[in-house]
């Protein structure tokens, strides 16, 4: 087999795809960088045709033909059928696959990212610098990607990110379409930063940064938090209902929890005795609760020594949720309650204890609190540059309202995809 093929030999068989895509892009970059992935080339000698055939890498060779290459160098530019090695079969395979509309959206965007771990295990990431400078081996990233595959930078990075969302939240693959997940993650701010190595904790030391993210659990992140150092607790406490059993509810959220009665029953005295140790006195904590446990958790605050309004402060959510219509009325609000260290005061006086305020539209976890929900209770307890604590963050709503309103907001969370997801949210804040 020779070492040189001209390319005016090469023979192409009729191909099904016409459509090659953006070989413009393909061009430029193999003007700039040379064929990453070699053309696949074999010798048929039978009675049809005796010469050299192509096999695999069409839009390739329509693109050295472009530039007006003669001839392609072997090992450089092509290799010859069975010469290929693992990872070189497979990229085919992968690539060859994605240019065909057989497979799903969430088969596409998976065979994608394998795609780009394969070629970076062959040619290393990409690298930095002026382009004179790269090495023979000058890096896989995402622009060599799209001009292999045919379609822009921006749709390649778009799906890698969302390959990469759904490895943290696989609930992701039951969306209906990527447009369904790009709109759900809201890809201007949770998308961004998925594919970030974040350290499990944030400083929160960064200029004009209102908020500070532990990735644990609070029972053992609170000892972070110095005692009375802190102006408001304001947390969503799980409900001791299993909502994550609640179908119509499940299916529309993309992060789950630990909501077992038991379990938020056993976690009361520690956020109780928490809560009271780390406020200033003549301070509130406001939490959001479930009824199953409303005696319970009394218990734990008065224990602890709150002084605990029993009669709950009321948000109408302009819903009509329920399980069970025909036997039950709907779940149309929900209760929080408000305890007090010391004798503290409200800075708004002769505030109602009910408010009406909207459910979050497109949540990101099944009990999504609304921003303007938590404001309220920012701007009655609270001045610009107080420090709110929330045990239970969630997908990060708290440290929104706290930036809002200049506020700062030390936040924990223990479940990985929700921490992901507020972190993200966190961080597209301006």
């Amino acid at each position: 087999m020779s070492d040189v093929v001209k390319i005016a030999d090469v023979y192409v068989k009729d191909r099904i795809r016409k459509d090659l895509g953006d070989i413009d892009s393909l061009c430029n970059s193999i003007r700039e960088y040379g064929i990453i992935q070699p053309i696949v080339l074999t010798t048929d000698n039978n009675e049809n045709y005796r010469g050299t055939t192509l096999v695999a890498g069409g839009r390739r060779l329509t693109a050295v033909k472009r530039l007006g290459w003669t001839e392609l160098v072997h090992a450089r530019d092509f290799i010859w059928r069975g010469e290929e090695n693992d990872f070189q079969r497979r990229s085919v395979e992968l690539e060859e696959n994605l240019r065909r509309k057989e497979l799903s959206w969430q088969e596409q965007l998976t065979a994608k990212q394998e795609l780009m771990n394969l070629m970076q295990t062959i040619y290393g990431p990409p690298k930095a610098g002026p382009v004179e400078a790269l090495s023979s081996k000058p890096g896989f990233g995402v622009n060599r990607l799209a001009s292999m595959l045919g379609e822009s930078p921006a749709t390649t990075s778009t799906d890698l990110k969302v390959a990469t969302a759904m490895l943290a939240m696989p609930q992701l693959r039951y969306a209906k379409n990527k447009s369904e997940v790009l709109t759900k993650l809201k890809i201007a701010g949770t998308i961004v930063s998925m594919q970030s190595t974040a350290p499990k904790v944030t400083d929160g030391n960064s200029t004009n940064r209102f908020w500070t993210l532990f990735e644990t659990d609070f029972s053992t992140g609170a000892i972070n938090i110095s005692d009375a150092s802190t102006d408001l607790i304001w947390t969503d406490l799980p409900y001791g209902a299993n909502v994550n059993e609640m179908s119509s509810q499940a299916s529309s959220a993309l992060a789950h929890f630990d909501d077992s009665r038991r379990s938020i029953i056993n976690s009361l005295d520690t956020v109780a005795r928490e809560s009271y140790r780390v406020l200033r006195e003549d301070r509130f904590a406001v939490f959001c609760f479930g009824f199953t446990y409303y005696n319970e958790l009394v218990t734990s605050l008065g224990r602890a020594g709150f002084n605990v309004n029993v009669v709950p402060f009321v948000w109408i959510k302009n819903t009509k949720s329920g399980e069970n219509p025909n036997t039950r009325y709907s779940n149309c609000y929900e209760p929080l309650l408000v305890g007090a260290k010391g004798r503290p005061a409200f800075i708004r006086p002769g505030q109602g204890n009910v408010i009406s305020v909207a459910v979050v539209q497109d949540k990101l976890q099944i009990v999504q609190k609304p921003v303007d929900l938590i404001k309220r209770f920012l701007l009655d307890m609270t001045s610009e540059g107080a420090t709110v604590v929330d045990w239970c963050a969630g997908t990060g709503s708290t440290g929104v309202a706290c930036h809002e309103l200049k506020r700062h907001a030390i936040l924990f969370e223990k479940e990985p995809s929700m921490a992901l997801i507020a972190r993200a949210r966190l961080e597209a804040l301006k």
